[in-house]
């Protein structure tokens, strides 16, 4: 503010009679981006959302690598449960510079996908199990996935023989591959 106010000083002094329409249009800014604000938060989802699943974790899991669909899951899954090792945390970006292979071994998972591959576009001979990849790729024995955001992947995780859903509840289903 003491930046902005050095800043206008000099335009202020020279426009006075204009500072009332300038006052009137930084107050309009303001109350546009409060409302904005406003909505934002209240559709922000709940840290309570995925209290279950790490409290799952910690007691039936502790320190295994969850395979989350998600990238956005990371800061509430941590904030519930740290011991647990995370696919993917503050941003997708860092797991991409590491490893782009990996990366896109989890990016068909986040993408609904049934089956993956180590590129952006896989070809039908490229295709692998998500389950086996997984386990033995990526060392996650866990995968957690949303019900609004990944549907047909919950689906295949379901059908797959290799694979138990050991945990759900309204949000997520924690699935453990054997």
């Amino acid at each position: 503010m003491l930046f902005a106010a050095s800043m206008l000083s000099p335009w202020v002094r020279e426009h006075r009679r204009d500072v009332p329409y300038a006052a009137g249009l930084l107050l309009l800014i303001c109350t546009v981006n409060l409302f904005l604000a406003g909505r934002t938060i209240l559709g922000a989802p709940s840290h309570q959302k995925f209290r279950g699943v790490s409290e799952y974790l910690l007691e039936h899991a502790p320190s295994q690598t969850v395979a989350n669909s998600q990238w956005n899951q990371y800061p509430f899954l941590y904030y519930w449960n740290s011991r647990n090792r995370y696919l993917v945390g503050v941003d997708p970006t860092f797991f991409y510079l590491a490893d782009p292979q990996r990366y896109w071994l989890w990016r068909h998972l986040s993408d609904d996908q049934t089956t993956t591959c180590a590129a952006e576009h896989c070809t039908p001979s490229d295709l692998r199990d998500i389950a086996r990849t997984f386990a033995e790729t990526l060392g996650a024995k866990l995968i957690l996935t949303e019900h609004d955001r990944n549907p047909n992947l919950e689906s295949a995780l379901r059908a797959h023989p290799g694979i138990d859903e050991v945990y759900r509840d309204d949000a997520v289903s924690l699935y453990r591959i054997r």
